[in-house]
């Protein structure tokens, strides 16, 4: 069952909640450069409010105990990596339960990573994340590696799917 979202005007409301999984300093350099396109696309009156996770914070309890109450308040999820298969398994279970939180606002799962773009595991997240009518961002390879455009055309073409344009 593939769930359906109606348009929903950003503006003037709540902001959308991101929190942005990050393996190190240049992947998290590469998420927030995206995000910063993401933002001048959407305009001034909408905000997003953005939290960078590293993904050790996942291996300690307490800090991992907060990321699983916070999935609830999460619209936008951001993976930026290098391998995309070494996800740990806790950071698979957060995913999971963030996938499986009822939301009736549209959510994003988007996912920058060093390897080719379409594998076996991209593929399989976004079987997932379409499945709970989670739309889906990726891109891989030469374009993650730290190119300023990151793919800036393929994400406000699917912008509409998001409602982020008021």
């Amino acid at each position: 069952m593939k769930a359906t979202s109606e348009h929903i005007d950003w503006a003037g409301g709540p902001p959308c909640n991101g929190v942005i999984l990050h393996e190190d300093p240049a992947t998290e350099l590469r998420a927030m450069k995206l995000w910063s396109q993401i933002a001048e696309g959407m305009g001034p009156e909408i905000t997003c409010d953005l939290t960078p996770w590293p993904l050790a914070l996942f291996e300690a309890p307490r800090l991992r105990e907060r990321a699983f109450r916070d999935a609830e308040q999460t619209d936008v999820v951001t993976i930026s990596v290098h391998d995309v298969a070494r996800l740990s398994s806790d950071v698979s279970k957060w995913l999971t339960q963030w996938l499986n939180t009822k939301s009736s606002l549209p959510r994003a799962l988007i996912i920058l990573h060093d390897g080719e773009e379409q594998n076996e595991v991209v593929t399989f997240l976004k079987m997932l994340a379409e499945f709970v009518g989670v739309s889906v961002f990726s891109r891989g390879g030469e374009i993650a590696n730290g190119s300023d455009a990151i793919g800036a055309t393929h994400y406000r073409q699917r912008e509409e799917s998001l409602a982020f344009a008021p």
